[in-house]
């Protein structure tokens, strides 16, 4: 899909590594991959993204509810993760 989107609209793809404990996280991960399948190679630059460093009070002031669910892995306190639960709970589910 995301190919496609480029080929087609020219769209830029930027792409992201969400890692969401600490535990086993090199000191210098890499940020470029090559995959390669005969002569053709794919190389792919990304941003890592480490919840822990992540603010859950920065992350609640967003107001979006597809971060509501890391809140609990992010930098921050009991009180965060009760707001996010209180956000969850007020969710509607699409019929």
């Amino acid at each position: 899909m995301t190919a496609w989107m480029w080929i087609k609209h020219r769209l830029p793809i930027h792409s992201f590594l969400l890692v969401f404990l600490p535990a086993g996280m090199p000191d210098a991960p890499p940020t470029t991959v090559t995959m390669q399948a005969g002569g053709f190679a794919i190389t792919v630059n990304y941003t890592i993204v480490k919840f822990w460093e992540m603010s859950a009070k920065w992350a609640l002031t967003l107001g979006r509810e597809s971060l509501l669910p890391f809140v609990s892995l992010m930098s921050g306190g009991l009180e965060e993760i009760e707001q996010s639960a209180v956000k969850i709970s007020q969710i509607e589910n699409p019929t």
